[in-house]
């Protein structure tokens, strides 16, 4: 039995230990460790005690049995008296033993169910902003040429004009060689994600469609970040390349940003596919506290769609709202 209860503390000792550590900042399970230390020092002291009272004083044993003149019992145990000598074994009573032992594991067994309570309702409660680990950010794409020097190709389907759309691609187009990716990222909590790179999965390529080209209409400058990848190239790169804003020339910036709740980056990505037409999606490695992944952005679920005008039929903008065939005027020749 003395075994028993000095395993039990011991374990049970071990298993709060590592609770506590994991809760941190519970009162109850760093005091359940203090209390388990003391009961565990409380059961060896009580073992060693018992031990000593069993070696008469002197360093002398006991004589063997059948050396026993009297005994007489008290309320501290059977008191032998060995061979007539003056020495006497104090003997325990096996109730006395019994009731320590059954009154340390009672303590055992109602810290050990104060301490998961605690664990428990730790694990039950929400998450905070401060314990939460962040995640991939948001992000939304728009596309479009690079001002009026970029286009759009779309099927040839017999029309003899075309809608300038308010906003998006044209029906069935596919992004010219020289067109922009724009990716505005947003953090989704409080806790900062870290974009660290970004990169190109080309997922086919072939000749150039033909159909009929769609010169984008002149704007305004785009802003932020500016990045450049040639999609002909074997493995294509996303390198970063100056930009403007208001007339004026922005730098290029390596890519690696943070982004939160309240704070928003946006990238551009300028594709070239010089002499084919090409399918691709961008990839952003980001990593956001304990949490980290590989970010797919893509056009509406499926791949961005980028092609060489060499084999389409120009167009040409009327009064920036429609697309038709040149019809010989200075304005669309």
């Amino acid at each position: 039995m003395k075994a028993l209860t000095g395993s039990t503390v011991t374990a049970a000792l071990g298993i709060v230990i590592n609770v506590a550590t994991d809760l941190k900042s519970s009162v109850w399970a760093w005091l359940a460790v203090v209390v388990l230390v003391v009961a565990g020092a409380a059961v060896g002291f009580g073992a060693e005690k018992r031990a000593r009272s069993r070696v008469p004083a002197g360093g002398q044993e006991a004589p063997a049995p059948g050396a026993v003149s009297q005994a007489n019992h008290g309320r501290q145990g059977v008191q032998v008296n060995v061979g007539g000598s003056s020495e006497r074994i104090t003997v325990k009573s096996r109730s006395g033993t019994a009731g320590l032992t059954v009154g340390v594991l009672v303590v055992v067994a109602t810290l050990a169910g104060m301490v998961a309570g605690a664990w428990l309702l730790q694990r039950s409660e929400p998450a905070t902003a401060d314990s939460a680990a962040g995640g991939a950010p948001n992000w939304a794409v728009s596309m479009g040429p690079d001002q009026c020097e970029t286009g759009w190709v779309v099927p040839d389907r017999g029309q003899s004009s075309i809608p300038v759309p308010r906003e998006g691609p044209p029906d069935g187009a596919a992004l010219s060689s020289g067109g922009h990716v724009e990716v505005t990222f947003q953090g989704a909590s409080d806790t900062a994600t870290v974009l660290h790179s970004i990169s190109v999965e080309v997922v086919s390529r072939s000749a150039p469609l033909g159909g009929i080209y769609l010169p984008g209409t002149c704007g305004s400058d785009v802003t932020p970040h500016h990045y450049a990848t040639d999609l002909g190239a074997p493995r294509p790169r996303v390198v970063p390349v100056p930009g403007e804003q208001g007339g004026q020339v922005v730098p290029a910036q390596e890519f690696s940003f943070k982004v939160a709740k309240d704070d928003v980056e946006k990238v551009i990505v300028v594709p070239t596919a010089s002499s084919g037409y090409v399918e691709w999606y961008l990839h952003v490695r980001w990593s956001s506290g304990s949490a980290q992944g590989d970010l797919r952005i893509d056009d509406g679920g499926k791949p961005f769609r980028t092609t060489a005008a060499t084999a389409a039929r120009k167009w040409c903008t009327k009064d920036s709202t429609t697309w038709t065939e040149p019809d010989g005027s200075p304005s669309c020749a």
